[in-house]
């Protein structure tokens, strides 16, 4: 053991250290592990200590998530902190569950335009920025993989939908050998959309605070979507419009939509009801619900409603009837809760599971 500099600590191999009972206090830099041994006195070799010991699960040391778009397709990849790929002389570390995992070399995932993924190219999300979860998984065969999905939840491979159109779909470096067990854990998200049929193009919107988060996270920004109505139809020309928006805690979903009749063409049916961004994984009985609605009679009344869900991917519209000794629900159609007509509309709120 020699002493470089008197400004450095004492460094040598893991094997020499091993050969040393140096004093209380001294430190000694292992230049084969890089890690660091504290003496005490009395024990050969001392306590080693290595920076990944103090590793939290999901989280990267001296790593980065790495988003871009070319050619319309949209890669991630861990970089170091330097922004080159790891190697084995600057490794990256990930702890996966209880296991620390070293990356030393390039690892990436590519999502095609053509595609689309996680049904982000739809009638309800085209265009729009959706935020998408980072994991890395592990197994012994294909090693650490890389993926971004939709949920934030999924803790396995099992998890994660196989089909790359579905909304729990995970996009995977690899799934040569995957195993329902394989461990998978949420290290960031990034921010992109994906545009509509035919094409299918991605585009990258991870600039900013809220764009790309490296650490683990398990909500959403609160994002836009169009949702689809049935049995109302807005038309066009005057106040028409409709818009939803939602926010993803873990499996919860916070979910607000709301529709204006037109002045052209506009109608209401029996029974409207409008799509989810998500498909609710609770009960799925039409007396379940899942929040509030507020239906507009321009300049006359405000009424209440409820909302029930109509389907896993649909909630319905419902009014409050106050025309017996208790109140009860009543379909909402043409005429109930009033006669509807433009610039009439309904506001819904209400929270599912995924």
């Amino acid at each position: 053991m020699a002493s470089v500099n008197p400004r450095q600590k004492l460094r040598g191999t893991r094997s020499q250290n091993d050969a040393q009972t140096l004093a209380s206090g001294v430190m000694v830099y292992l230049t084969d592990t890089k890690c660091i041994a504290m003496h005490d006195g009395s024990t050969a070799g001392g306590k080693i200590f290595h920076p990944t010991q103090f590793l939290a699960a999901g989280h990267l040391i001296n790593g980065k998530i790495s988003v871009a778009v070319a050619s319309n397709n949209l890669t991630v990849s861990i970089k170091t902190l330097a922004g080159a790929d790891p190697s084995a002389s600057d490794p990256v570390y990930i702890r996966i569950g209880t296991a620390i995992h070293e990356l030393t070399a390039a690892l990436s995932v590519t999502a095609a335009a053509g595609t689309n993924w996680m049904g982000l190219g739809g009638a309800m999300f085209a265009g729009k920025t959706a935020d998408l979860f980072v994991y890395m998984g592990y197994n012994a065969t294909d090693g650490v993989t890389l993926g971004f999905s939709r949920i934030p939840f999924a803790k396995t491979y099992a998890e994660f939908s196989a089909t790359s159109t579905a909304e729990a779909f995970c996009k995977i470096s690899t799934i040569t050998t995957a195993a329902s067990t394989d461990e998978y854990t949420c290290i960031g998200r990034f921010a992109a959309s994906l545009g509509a049929s035919a094409t299918y193009y991605w585009t990258d919107a991870s600039t900013g605070t809220s764009g790309l988060i490296q650490r683990p996270i398990f909500e959403t920004e609160v994002r836009d979507y169009v949702p689809t109505l049935t049995n109302f139809t807005i038309g066009s020309s005057g106040s028409a419009a409709v818009s939803g928006q939602y926010r993803i805690s873990g499996r919860h979903v916070e979910v607000e939509a709301k529709a204006v009749l037109g002045s052209s063409g506009q109608s209401v049916g029996t029974g409207p009801t409008f799509t989810l961004p998500f498909t609710h994984a609770d009960d799925t009985s039409t007396y379940l619900n899942p929040g509030s609605l507020i239906m507009n009679d321009t300049g006359a009344n405000v009424y209440h409603g409820v909302l029930r869900l109509a389907s896993t991917t649909t909630a319905s519209l419902s009014a409050i009837n106050a025309a017996s000794t208790y109140a009860y629900l009543s379909a909402v159609t043409s005429a109930i809760p009033m006669t509807w007509a433009a610039g009439d509309g309904f506001y819904a709120k209400l929270n599912i599971w995924i």
